[in-house]
């Protein structure tokens, strides 16, 4: 019976010092995020009746701001649109910046020591 009651509560005591996992849809990002890339990124993400006229650069002010937020999650920035912003900015192309603005492979051959 004693050790039943040692057992439960060191189990109890393991249980609440044992780091929680977060489990969520999306990673947070934040209100600040997203509106950089909103104004950084308009001329790529704006509603046009035909696609944007000069390719995004990864060194852009845009692509700096997309980095920005946790592994580059464009279904959290869209998640935080309003309905005039889902108006007036194309998601298809959001979602885009997720692979647009991937940091650059390191060189063949490179090893890492």
């Amino acid at each position: 019976m004693f050790a039943r009651k040692v057992a439960t509560i060191g189990l109890l005591v393991f249980a609440i010092l044992s780091p929680q996992r977060v489990s969520a849809t999306y990673p947070t990002c934040t209100g600040t995020q997203k509106r950089d890339i909103l104004w950084d990124c308009k001329s790529y993400i704006r509603m046009y009746p035909h696609p944007p006229r000069l390719p995004l650069k990864k060194d852009s002010c845009c692509c700096e701001s997309v980095r920005q937020v946790p592994n580059r999650n464009m279904l959290c920035v869209i998640a935080m649109l309003s309905d005039e912003e889902k108006r007036r900015y194309s998601q298809d192309r959001i979602l885009k910046l997720q692979e647009l603005c991937a940091p650059a492979a390191p060189p063949p051959g490179l090893v890492m020591t």
